[in-house]
């Protein structure tokens, strides 16, 4: 009771500061929640009799998906394993009710369109570069998060034959395999990019170091007031500026 009080109620994976936003909630905590699913079995009395602590899982775990990878790609329904059981069964028939499974994949497919777009951006040629990627880190970790949770949740989902998909589902196939794709070469990369970046830290560094020493000594030099600014260029809008 202790393990599964835990894994109801905690990140024990640290896993929520990846996923920051609440909707992606249930891929963070996906790895304890599959390890909740077997532990239940252990104490049927939780999955028969305790509504309100089923209620409690379902709604931190399991309120957007039923369907979950458990074991090396075996896949289970829980609508269908939590059947005989009277608490979780209850407590999963608002994920479960058709309006609501419309609901979920219409949102994800939604979301798959929006993370085709931010793709088809960040992947134009001559789009990342390094400093792109330093001025954009939120953007692009959103859309790596955005592409996982959709691909995650259609990828699951279509599996589902219980509480089946709506019919549009079936013709999402390609686009989905284009998004797996398109988001692996992204991460591919970004990982590249920000691999190289790490490793020229410590010059980029040190010669930003080095050229705000420059500046200050040739500041220093201006106000003895026998050296002149040679840094710097023409800006007509700055010296409008100044004399207005």
């Amino acid at each position: 009771h202790m393990m599964i009080d835990r894994l109801r109620s905690e990140d024990m994976y640290s896993q929520i500061p990846s996923y920051p936003l609440p909707l992606h909630r249930s891929t963070a905590l996906a790895t304890q929640a599959r390890m909740l699913y077997i532990l239940l079995f252990f104490v049927p009395e939780v999955l028969q009799e305790q509504a309100h602590t089923m209620r409690e899982i379902v709604d931190r775990h399991f309120a957007d998906n039923w369907v979950i990878a458990y074991y090396m790609g075996n896949l289970v329904e829980l609508c269908h394993a939590w059947e005989p059981y009277k608490a979780a069964k209850t407590a999963l028939s608002n994920t479960t009710q058709p309006a609501t499974v419309r609901a979920l994949h219409e949102a994800n497919a939604e979301r798959m369109s929006g993370c085709r777009k931010m793709l088809q951006h960040y992947l134009t040629e001559g789009v990342l570069t390094e400093d792109y990627v330093l001025d954009n880190t939120p953007a692009l970790l959103h859309c790596v998060r955005e592409c996982n949770v959709a691909l995650r949740w259609l990828m699951l989902h279509r599996r589902a034959k219980a509480k089946k998909l709506p019919k549009t589902a079936l013709k999402e196939p390609e686009q989905v395999l284009l998004l797996l794709m398109n988001s692996a070469q992204l991460e591919y990369r970004l990982r590249k990019l920000v691999e190289s970046l790490l490793a020229a830290k410590e010059e980029m560094w040190s010669g930003a170091k080095a050229q705000a020493l420059s500046m200050l000594e040739e500041l220093a030099d201006y106000f003895s007031g026998e050296r002149a600014l040679t840094r710097v260029g023409p800006d007509k809008p700055l010296q409008q500026w100044f004399l207005n």
